[in-house]
């Protein structure tokens, strides 16, 4: 009975049972272990067990099967073994019966781990994904093919504050903005008709309601339809705040569009606007395209400085913004220059709004720290319109308008033409020929005497700039001097005239013939920053006395910032030089002026003693002038002396010395040389004579 029940016991036992060799060599196996790999009983016996192994797992299983050798019975390990449909994993465990009969081999029994094994990954998974869930920053989302939300993460309570359960069978689209439930829905509709196979998830920024009406949340949704999956059966969503990453990527486009220093467009950005309303002009929307540039703002940076010369573009910049319509757009391309764009048929009022500009700039700027208007600055402006097949092209001709409006006097807005190219290339060209010349030294001085009325004697000598081309002609200074004003070359070129007219006046005090020179002062020059510091250098190299400098500045140069002009009149003044104004009575003449700069002489306008003129209407005025500058203790110096009856004029009158043709030309260094010795010599023979005579 008992062999009996254990062999049906044997026979019965859900776990499989095979008995092996010594070797491990199958001997025989019941029917769980038929089913476990597939294998009829008949086929088991004379199998290794190790053929049966997956091949990762036979150095664990001949380590079990040394160990058991050794002992009754061995410790449970976990394998992987072949079965008609794939790889399984069981315990096995052994036992030795070798040299026990009726068996007299090993035993071991393999329970199958694999459904179990499934399960405790598959729970552990669902409670990882549960929590990862739960705890997740994006809100997750589950919808229906309608939109209805069927399940929802706690994310949306803590980023929104609304409660989960109460959310649930609503619309989502019930929690997105009103202005942005047409991008929703469309997004969705767009979900539901593409099938599962569709690459990628369908993503859409929206915002988000909160709960408490405080601001909502900008958020991207990717939407993924799993409609057709049996496990989910609805569309996931995933709703992520991107607020900062919306904060960056606003950060990053003001970058890369707007200008750092005054928030307005940057030129990446005007230029793009620009082609738009090229676009529109092209089907007959017109428009039009105002160059502003600041008149002289580098003597401004020059003369106060890179940080105070922002805060001016900074304030100049509002006063734009300011004038113009909020149709009208402004941009500024860098350094002092800005592009207004007047759109489609506010076009014809395009001079209109460049007067705008140039009356807000009429005002005075604050630059300084006390807050107090004392800066003025004016711009210039060219104004373009019509159809172009670039932004760059219509800023091409904006910049030649711009560049004619300066030539024209600065302080004004002036309408493209055609034949302005023409033009245009010519002062560019000389433009380029002057910083050549500069470079290779074809500038040089001439010089005229300037005569003591009464006796004859050389007072002074005019240095005057003159330009030698390659070939030997020399040019006025009429032809280029306005090209260097405009330019800034005035201010290189104005340092070679004071440091050669030193240098030669030294040099003919060394050889005996003792004389002043007075230089010419541009106002750019006058307004650097430098110029002081610049004629000390001059002073300082050449080793000439500063009593014989005198420097030359107009009327309307002193006027243009009366305050600055005063602070370096002084420091000139304290230096030892002379100051005189030229043209005096062709600017403001006004004897206010006069008493508060600080100068030595008045030389009056050549205009006033030309041809008839010291006959006419304008004697009056040259004997006023001479009587104003007695009256003050100034030297009155008058120009453009040409015959003896002027001279006899301006002698009767009390002038106190002229220039002119009458007493010569202006002269080459070598000549004016000459002139002063041969000057030195009348004067020493006109002495000699008079001591005979007595």
């Amino acid at each position: 009975m008992e062999p009996e029940w254990l062999d049906r016991l044997a026979l019965e036992l859900p776990d499989a049972v095979v008995v092996a060799d010594g070797q491990g060599n199958l001997i025989w196996g019941n029917p769980a272990a038929e089913r476990m790999f597939g294998v009829s009983t008949a086929d088991i016996v004379g199998l290794s067990a190790l053929e049966l192994l997956h091949p990762e797992d036979h150095g664990l299983a001949l380590a079990s099967l040394e160990s058991v050798q050794g002992k009754e019975l061995g410790s449970p390990i976990e394998l992987r073994v072949k079965s008609g449909t794939g790889w399984k994993l069981v315990e096995l465990i052994g036992a030795n019966v070798i040299g026990k009969p009726p068996i007299d081999g090993l035993v071991w029994s393999l329970r199958d781990l694999t459904d179990r094994r499934r399960w405790e990954v598959s729970t552990n998974d669902i409670e990882r994904f549960r929590s990862l869930v739960h705890n997740s920053a994006s809100i997750l989302l589950l919808l229906d093919r309608s939109g209805t939300v069927e399940s929802v993460s706690a994310a949306i309570t803590r980023m929104l504050g609304h409660d989960q359960e109460l959310v649930e069978g609503q619309l989502l689209d019930e929690l997105v903005i009103e202005p942005d439930r047409a991008t929703l829905r469309s997004a969705l509709v767009t979900v539901v008709d593409n099938d599962m196979t569709a690459p990628g998830p369908t993503v859409v920024e929206v915002a988000l309601r909160r709960r408490d009406g405080a601001t909502p949340v900008p958020c991207e949704l990717s939407i993924v339809n799993l409609l057709d999956d049996p496990t989910v059966n609805g569309l996931v969503v995933s709703a992520h705040n991107i607020t900062q990453l919306r904060s960056t990527r606003d950060a990053l486009e003001r970058l890369a569009t707007r200008d750092a220093l005054t928030g307005l467009p940057n030129r990446t950005l005007i230029l793009d606007r620009i082609e738009q309303m090229q676009r529109g002009s092209r089907t007959g929307e017109a428009g039009a395209v105002l160059f502003v540039d600041l008149d002289r703002f580098k003597d401004v940076n020059d003369s106060l400085g890179h940080r105070l010369g922002d805060d001016l573009l900074r304030q100049v910049a509002t006063r734009f913004r300011d004038a113009l319509r909020e149709s009208d757009s402004i941009g500024r391309l860098g350094g002092d220059e800005f592009v207004v764009l007047v759109e489609g048929a506010g076009a014809h009022n395009a001079e209109t709004a460049a007067q705008r500009l140039l009356d807000s700039l009429a005002a005075p700027f604050s630059v300084n720290s006390d807050a107090r208007p004392q800066l003025t600055i004016s711009a210039s402006i060219g104004i373009v319109s019509g159809a172009y097949s670039s932004a760059e092209d219509l800023l091409m001709d904006a910049d030649v308008a711009l560049y004619e409006a300066k030539a024209a006097g600065r302080n004004r807005a002036l309408r493209f033409e055609p034949a302005m190219r023409g033009a245009f290339r010519a002062r560019i060209e000389l433009e380029r020929d002057l910083r050549l010349a500069l470079t290779r030294g074809e500038f040089f001085l001439m010089y005229q005497p300037v005569i003591a009325l009464e006796t004859g004697a050389v007072r002074s000598m005019e240095a005057l700039l003159r330009w030698r081309l390659p070939s030997g002609q020399v040019v006025g200074p009429d032809a280029f001097i306005p090209a260097l004003e405009e330019s800034g070359l005035i201010v290189e070129v104005g340092a070679f005239v004071l440091h050669e007219a030193c240098r030669m006046t030294r040099t003919w005090h060394v050889l005996g013939l003792p004389t002043a020179v007075s230089v010419n002062v541009s106002p750019r020059q006058f307004e650097t920053g430098t110029f002081v510091e610049e004629v000390h250098r001059a002073l300082e190299r050449s080793g000439l006395d500063p009593t014989s400098l005198i420097l030359e500045m107009t009327e309307t140069t002193l006027m243009r910032d009366s305050r600055e002009s005063d602070l370096r009149l002084a420091a000139l003044k304290d230096l030892g030089v002379r100051l005189a104004i030229d043209d005096f009575g062709t600017g403001y003449s006004s004897l206010a002026y006069l008493q508060q700069f600080p100068v030595d002489i008045i030389k009056i306008d050549r205009a006033f003693i030309a041809g008839t003129a010291i006959d006419g209407p304008s004697a009056a005025l040259v004997h006023a002038l001479v009587e104003l500058g007695n009256a003050l203790g100034l030297e009155t110096v008058a120009e453009g002396i040409e015959t003896a009856h002027q001279l006899s004029r301006l002698r009767a009158e009390g002038c106190h010395a002229g220039q002119g043709f009458y007493f010569s030309y202006p002269l080459e260094a070598a000549d004016a040389e000459f002139f002063l010795a041969a000057a030195r010599e009348d004067v020493i023979a006109a002495g000699h004579d008079a001591s005979l005579s007595s």
